[in-house]
């Protein structure tokens, strides 16, 4: 699988954004991007993959 780089339609002057997104799935591509990024899990779970962590996730998870 081909690393990709996910570019931000944020404005450079913009600090935060929040979305909210009901998906059946999350992203699967191998991605990277320059913002951080704080994701809430709510009603799923499965094997998350984030640097050179990969563990579990469960509905309540939060991760940076």
């Amino acid at each position: 699988m081909k690393l990709v780089l996910k570019n931000s339609e944020t404005p450079v002057n913009k600090k935060l954004n929040i979305y909210r997104r009901d998906v059946p799935c999350l992203d699967t591509a191998w991605h990277y991007h320059t913002e951080f990024e704080l994701l809430y899990i709510s009603q799923s779970n499965g094997i998350r993959f984030v640097g050179d962590s990969v563990a579990t996730f469960f509905p309540g998870d939060l991760v940076l």
